[in-house]
């Protein structure tokens, strides 16, 4: 029953068709324990076709993975039928009858001796869920174009990856003095949800948890060897479009009580230099998780001279952590391992980004959306004009901001003429980036990503040779 009530669901709300979107994963091996010759930075490449069926049914292929390798974020079928099925539960089929029927409609290709299939039943796949989290969200953005297509725009949003990283795994000594292990799960609620084609996104959205947030911060100090100094909403972490992502948290700790902790950065979010595109129809992806870690601090001096202590202001130009003294250190990259161990006064701060993604043009946005973002400190002027095109002004008395819609509206005229200006007919573009290819102008890593795809893959292969009118063995140069 379930079967053909899935099967109904996907033929009325959704078209035919093939959705592409590739996904790649970052791991770089140097920055965590591992032996010398496992210790190799790598992308790799999965292609991700979605495929809608005249018959109501999908299909998910994954030909042109790339090479399986020796680190724990390796896939395999069922975890990407796992992740299919969460997101399915959450954009289709949300009504709690949910069961194996549902999930009868899909299929897959999963080309064995691959990352999504490894042929050794030795390699680690205990981080499986590393790549569903950041390319599964991709069937979120494709079965949307599907729901747009057919009309149904109140199903339509934006993606964004399943959890955010920036936290990570603890070991060491906990605040008892006992041997402590802890894998942190505060990003499921603090990371900004992809936006909507009707409506901004929300914050705290882990597609594989809906009813998440981010836990009580004093059952947290029972069970973790730091205390919070701060949570906040960081302004302008979204992604931008006609409609917004929601926005992502930031949590700044105190290490307490410890001599020793450990502390590995995210070890879900494998996207550091390569951003999942995720927005719909010119919405930009959301930025991406780091973290931050301050060792031999001055916190304990600042706290009994009841000097201002850091809670959660982090931009660039304006940092709270500038009157804390000590060692800093910055990672983006996840499964980073930090080779200091922190203790007793030092500082740890978490930014739980999620690359979640906008809907529609920035510059079509309502300038009453934008108005409540200023007046709700969510959104700087400096965003607002560069990226928005809206000009505005604050009346410190009244507390609020009032948008200039003469100005605003030559500023969003300038912005298209200089798109067009700036803008290369495709076949130009075409011209240029296959010269690049061909005279091997890309990083070592991406190259040796791609020739494990072009080995690998069969019709993905001979698709990306035909498009690019390259020779039929064509491979890039890794020397």
């Amino acid at each position: 029953m379930e079967r053909r009530t899935q099967i109904e669901r996907v033929k009325r709300r959704t078209v035919p068709g093939k959705f592409h979107s590739p996904s790649t994963i970052e791991v770089y091996m140097t920055k965590t324990i591992a032996p010398p010759h496992h210790a190799i930075d790598r992308i790799t490449l999965v292609p991700w076709d979605f495929h809608i069926k005249a018959d109501g049914t999908y299909f998910l292929d994954f030909d042109g993975a790339g090479a399986w390798g020796w680190h724990v974020h390796n896939s395999t079928p069922s975890s990407l039928m796992g992740a299919a099925c969460m997101i399915m539960t959450q954009t289709i089929s949300y009504t709690g009858k949910s069961n194996q029927g549902t999930f009868l409609t899909v299929g897959m290709n999963t080309p064995f001796d691959t990352f999504v299939n490894p042929a050794s039943p030795n390699i680690s796949t205990c981080n499986l869920f590393a790549w569903p989290e950041n390319g599964g969200p991709k069937v979120m953005s494709q079965q949307s174009h599907a729901f747009f297509c057919r009309g149904f725009l109140e199903e339509v949003r934006s993606g964004n990856t399943m959890c955010g990283g920036g936290a990570g795994t603890l070991a060491g000594k906990d605040h008892f003095g006992r041997d402590y292990s802890f894998l942190s799960t505060e990003p499921a609620g603090a990371m900004g949800g992809g936006a909507f084609a009707i409506r901004d996104g929300i914050i705290a959205d882990a597609v594989f948890m809906p009813d998440t947030d981010m836990g009580n911060v004093e059952i947290w100090e029972l069970m973790l060897p730091m205390l919070w100094l701060g949570r906040k909403v960081v302004p302008d972490s979204c992604g931008w479009g006609k409609y917004r992502s929601g926005f992502s948290m930031l949590s700044t700790f105190l290490i307490y009580k410890t001599p020793v902790l450990a502390i590995e950065n995210g070890p879900a979010n494998q996207n550091d230099k390569i951003y999942p595109y995720l927005g719909m129809f010119g919405g930009y992806p959301g930025p991406s998780s780091y973290s931050k870690l301050v060792l031999n601090t001055n916190m304990k001096k600042l706290i009994q001279e009841k000097q201002p202590l850091p809670h959660g202001e982090d931009k660039p130009e304006k940092c709270d952590l500038s009157s804390v003294t000590g060692k800093y250190i910055f990672e983006s990259s996840g499964n980073s391992f930090y080779r200091d161990t922190a203790k007793d006064g030092d500082i740890w701060r978490c930014f739980y980004g999620g690359s979640a993604a906008g809907f529609g043009d920035p510059i079509k946005r309502d300038t009453r959306l934008i108005k409540k973002d200023l007046d709700n400190n969510l959104l700087s002027i400096e965003i607002c004009r560069q990226i928005f095109g809206v000009e505005a002004t604050y009346d410190p008395k009244l507390e609020e901001w009032t948008i200039d819609e003469k100005r605003t509206a030559e500023l969003r005229a300038n912005r298209r003429r200089e798109r067009i200006a700036r803008g290369l007919p495709a076949g130009e573009w075409w011209k240029k980036r296959r010269q690049d290819i061909l005279d091997n102008k890309m990083p070592i890593l991406m190259r040796k990503m791609y020739n494990e795809s072009l080995t690998k893959g069969k019709r993905w292969s001979q698709e990306y040779r035909d498009f690019w009118h390259l020779e039929k063995d064509f491979s890039f140069k890794e020397s």
